[in-house]
């Protein structure tokens, strides 16, 4: 933490032409920006540790990357399954080269009305 004039001021505060030279000297920015610190505000950091929460409780990223690819795997199989001749995926079918995204073109008919009414 740095105190120049009475103020706690950070790294984002100084001058940006020559903020990347490291110079000893602080040379605010003028205006509010002069006051910045160099850490987030403490609302953001609240609610992303809110959100880092949820993923510990739901079991960790992996796990939830796992979930992931077998309910894209899961709506492809249906979709192949029920619906291969009014749909055509060409998302890959490698869960790594997806994600959890599957691109589709519907065929004119009953289902694509079914899709842009519901």
């Amino acid at each position: 933490m740095l105190f120049v004039g009475g103020r706690v001021v950070g790294w984002w505060a100084h001058r940006l032409e020559d903020r990347f030279e490291m110079s000893p000297d602080f040379v605010p920015i003028p205006g509010a920006y002069g006051f910045r610190q160099s850490n987030p505000p403490s609302l953001l950091i609240h609610c992303l540790k809110a959100s880092l929460d949820v993923f510990e409780e739901a079991g960790g990223v992996g796990k939830l990357r796992r979930k992931s690819e077998l309910l894209t795997g899961y709506l492809e199989l249906l979709l192949i399954h029920h619906l291969s001749d009014k749909v055509t995926i060409f998302t890959p079918s490698d869960p790594a080269q997806r994600g959890s995204q599957l691109s589709l073109s519907f065929i004119r008919g009953d289902v694509l009305e079914g899709v842009h009414t519901k």
